[in-house]
């Protein structure tokens, strides 16, 4: 009885939807509480690359900060729209992912407990997870740039370092213009990592099933199904229609093979969450798009 009550606590806060062993490697790594602790670090350092790359992003809009993704955007807006000043917002972001990783643990009653020598399988776990995605990119042929995550025209920024290495030799422009392109699209695909998946994943999916099962009466396996695919769509349309300050902005063109691989991507992503949770969706999330902008950089050469 007492398995069954967690199971179900489980389903209603987003831990993890579906059934393991309890204690197990699976269970404990779904938990909250380790997707606080692994990804504190990429919190952190998304939080500090984008104020380093912009240490006037208080005073410019949000729609030219280099690395800023538009889910962490929406935070921010949501945040200020509550009455938090903008610096208190932009710290607000993170914490605000922290508290409500911290109000699930709490909710679901689950072990407290983080074992750190889970981390290194934890890692292997989302690497693996991570390489079907950059199958599905060659695939649809292509592969697809964390940059895509990202408001940031980036074509504008690397003609600024262009223009500002202007009298330096070819070799040494294309070098600075590709190392500049590789960490932004390396600070964007954590930053899309960590805010997509609490706005697509935990927070949406969380809503729809709550809309499914809860108000609808639908069962739950109808209801995760119905929140995935729902998810996904709205996951795949934001990379090309997004709505902020007040108005409706058009970035990328929509290319409807594109988009039927972002929709999959989302997909899988959602059913990795549904099963293992939003400690290790993210990581995914972000262990993708950092080996992506490696390959597109080093072995695809797409920055040269």
């Amino acid at each position: 009885m007492a398995s069954s009550q967690s199971n179900k606590r489980d389903f209603l806060f987003g831990s993890h939807f579906f059934p393991c062993e309890s204690g197990s490697y699976f269970e404990r790594t779904s938990r909250p509480i380790y997707a606080i602790t692994y990804l504190l670090f990429f919190i952190v350092f998304y939080e500090i690359a984008v104020f380093f790359m912009s240490p006037d992003l208080l005073t410019r809009p949000l729609d030219e900060i280099p690395g800023l993704v538009v889910a962490f955007a929406w935070i921010h807006n949501f945040l200020t729209w509550l009455g938090l000043s903008s610096e208190s917002a932009w710290m607000g972001a993170p914490m605000a992912f922290i508290i409500v990783l911290v109000a699930m643990q709490i909710t679901s009653r689950s072990g407290y407990r983080v074992r750190f020598k889970d981390f290194l399988p934890m890692t292997l776990e989302c690497l693996g997870w991570a390489i079907p995605l950059i199958v599905f990119g060659l695939l649809f042929g292509r592969i697809a740039s964390p940059a895509q995550y990202s408001k940031i025209d980036v074509a504008q920024d690397t003609q600024k370092v262009v223009v500002l290495a202007a009298q330096e030799d070819a070799d040494s422009v294309s070098q600075q213009e590709s190392s500049h392109s590789l960490i932004l699209e390396i600070v964007t695909g954590i930053g899309a990592g960590i805010y997509e998946e609490l706005i697509f994943r935990l927070i949406l999916i969380w809503l729809l099933l709550i809309f499914f099962k809860d108000l609808l009466g639908f069962s739950s396996s109808i209801a995760v199904l119905y929140a995935i695919l729902i998810s996904s769509f709205l996951f795949s349309l934001h990379h090309h229609f997004y709505f902020l300050d007040g108005h409706v902005v058009r970035s990328e063109k929509l290319v409807p093979i594109i988009f039927a691989f972002r929709m999959l991507a989302g997909a899988y992503l959602a059913v990795i969450f549904a099963f293992r949770g939003i400690g290790i969706s993210a990581a995914t999330h972000i262990y993708h798009n950092i080996i992506v902008a490696l390959l597109n950089s080093y072995v695809f050469a797409t920055h040269a």
